[in-house]
């Protein structure tokens, strides 16, 4: 993982809670976020989180069929759209326009983030 794809907000598999976890700061060389009894643990134990079916129902998609995922955005004429190409590999489209591949959490967070202004609301066990 490369520290630059991340941002405070982003969630990531914890290593230690088996669990997800949010990143709430980063330092000048990587960042670290704490274990129950205090220990810094570094950006290399974590694991970004797989766009999932579950993942992306937890976040606000509606399963359309096994591969097409679709969130609208409320009070926005904004579609997010979670599909297959003809090669079998996930990307995301926004508004039938513009087509991303991605498979990460946070790389959709940081598109909704740049896109709306504020975080994606999320519902995951965190720690």
């Amino acid at each position: 993982m490369n520290i630059t794809d991340f941002r405070v907000g982003n969630h990531l598999e914890h290593p230690v809670f088996n669990g997800y976890t949010r990143i709430k700061a980063i330092a000048f060389n990587g960042f670290y976020i704490g274990t129950p009894e205090g220990n810094p643990i570094h950006i290399s134990e974590f694991k970004p989180i797989k766009l999932s079916e579950e993942t992306l129902i937890n976040i606000g998609f509606e399963m359309i069929n096994k591969s097409y995922f679709e969130m609208k955005v409320e009070g926005k004429d904004l579609v997010f759209e979670y599909t297959k190409d003809l090669n079998n590999d996930w990307y995301m489209m926004i508004n039938r326009d513009t087509k991303i591949y991605m498979e990460y959490l946070h790389e959709f967070e940081n598109l909704y983030y740049s896109l709306m202004k504020k975080e994606l609301e999320i519902e995951l066990n965190v720690y």
